[in-house]
C-alpha cells in the first residue's frame, strides 16, 4: 500500500506532466498569440498546482500524525498519468497534425477528469486543510476546462 507521501508524489508528477503538455502546446501554437498565451497561462497554473501538492507532501513527510490521514486513489492517479502521457506522446509526435480545436478538446477532457479526481480526493480527506486544497484544485480544473472550451 502506498504511503500518503508516495501518493502526493504521484499527484505532483501528474500536475507537472500536465504543465509539460501545456508548454508543448504553447510552442506548437506559438504563431497564434491567443492560443500561445492560453497554453502558457495554463502551464503556469499547473506548476502552481504541483507546488501546492508538494507542500502537502512535505507536510506529510514531516508529521507522523498525518500519515494515515489521507485517502487518495492511487489507481485513479495512475490512470490519469497514463492519459496524460498518451496526450504528451500524441502532441510531441513529429507527425502530429492535431488542430488547435482538437488540442483544446483533448485537454478540456483531461482537465475534467482531473476535476473529478480532485473532488473525489476532497470527499475522502479527513483533514479540513486537505479538503480545501482539493476543493480549490477541482474548481481550478473546471475553470481550465471552461477556458479551453471557450
Amino acid at each position: 500500500m502506498a504511503s500518503a507521501y508516495d501518493k502526493f508524489a504521484k499527484a505532483e508528477r501528474l500536475e507537472m506532466v500536465c504543465a509539460e503538455i501545456y508548454r508543448m502546446l504553447a510552442s506548437q501554437f506559438r504563431a497564434d498569440p491567443a492560443a500561445n498565451a492560453l497554453f502558457l497561462r495554463l502551464e503556469n497554473e499547473e506548476i502552481q498546482h504541483a507546488f501546492r501538492v508538494q507542500k502537502l507532501r512535505s507536510l506529510y513527510s514531516n508529521d507522523s500524525k498525518l500519515r494515515g490521514n489521507v485517502e487518495l486513489d492511487v489507481a485513479a492517479i495512475d490512470r490519469l498519468l497514463k492519459d496524460a502521457d498518451i496526450l504528451k506522446g500524441l502532441f510531441s509526435s513529429p507527425n502530429s497534425s492535431i488542430s488547435l480545436a482538437e488540442a483544446k478538446q483533448f485537454m478540456a477532457d483531461l482537465e475534467h477528469k482531473f476535476a473529478i479526481a480532485h473532488a473525489e480526493s476532497m470527499a475522502a480527506a479527513t483533514s479540513p486543510e486537505i479538503r480545501r486544497m482539493f476543493e480549490i484544485l477541482s474548481q481550478q480544473d473546471h475553470a481550465h476546462a471552461s477556458l479551453l472550451k471557450g
